[in-house]
């Protein structure tokens, strides 16, 4: 059985968010598919000791990242939806686990107004997954991604592209021995990704609008992940008009659990 715990991706969905959205009336105004940014920034290899700008340093954590071999992240948080002056809080949860050259991701967010859970397992070119405790399908990767957004190969940040043209504000610091780094993101701009996530898995009839996205890194010296905090304000159109604020919370281990096989786990 699949227990709640006290990672995005929220994306999704997150990615969650990984991330799931609510409802808006407005229209949705995003980049059309060949306009909006899909590649994030890269830059040389350098310590994070050496580097003074929070965006280069996003870039390497992005490829130090994706060389991970195994490491396990939970996600906890909570998406606060506004409904004609009633606000409804959706407890959003997700877990990544890379071992093996396998990725499995589990997401599970729920209110009084909606539920949904998307669990997955990444394998090579090949995807194996199922929605709210339906059958499992296999699909190829790239056919995965059309529909749901994240397929965790791409160099991405809690699901969205940082680049030049997509980060508005960055910023570094070192607290004691890890570093901080605090980067604002034009989510419309940068988040092709995470928005087809969110639509998908949150069975959104529009894809999200965002108002304000900022993510803040904590790294150790090595580039690997302590935790990432996503902040984001968005609406989005389901079955009400709402506007939303989530806080998503991503705990990093560098060892790795067992990753569920066969009929993954129970909902």
């Amino acid at each position: 059985m699949v227990k709640r715990f006290s990672f995005l991706f929220i994306a999704a969905v997150l990615f969650l968010l990984p991330a799931f959205g609510c409802g808006c009336n407005e229209e949705t105004e995003y980049p059309e598919e060949e306009k909006a940014e899909k590649i994030s920034g890269s830059a040389e290899y350098a310590p994070l000791f050496e580097i003074s700008d929070g965006k280069t340093a996003a870039y390497v954590f992005m490829d130090e990242f994706l060389s991970c071999v195994e490491y396990t992240a939970e996600q906890t948080g909570t998406t606060f939806a506004t409904v004609v002056f009633v606000t409804t809080a959706q407890e959003v949860y997700s877990k990544k686990i890379k071992r093996d050259g396998k990725l499995y991701f589990y997401t599970d967010t729920s209110s009084s107004l909606a539920k949904a859970k998307h669990e997955a397992i990444f394998n090579g070119d090949t995807v194996s997954y199922k929605e709210n405790g339906g059958d499992v399908l296999t699909r190829d990767i790239s056919a995965y991604g059309e529909e749901y957004g994240i397929t965790f190969k791409e160099r991405l940040i809690e699901g969205f592209v940082v680049n030049d043209k997509t980060v508005l504000f960055s910023a570094i610091e070192k607290v004691g021995e890890e570093y901080k780094i605090t980067l604002d993101i034009d989510g419309n701009l940068g988040g092709y990704y995470v928005r087809t996530q969110m639509k998908k898995i949150g069975g959104l009839s529009a894809y999200p609008v965002f108002k304000s996205v900022r993510i803040i890194l904590t790294l150790s010296e090595d580039y690997f992940p302590v935790k990432t905090v996503l902040i984001a304000k968005y609406s989005a159109k389901k079955r009400f008009g709402a506007s939303c604020e989530q806080n998503l919370t991503t705990v990093y281990q560098k060892s790795a659990e067992e990753i569920p096989e066969g009929n993954f786990g129970e909902f």
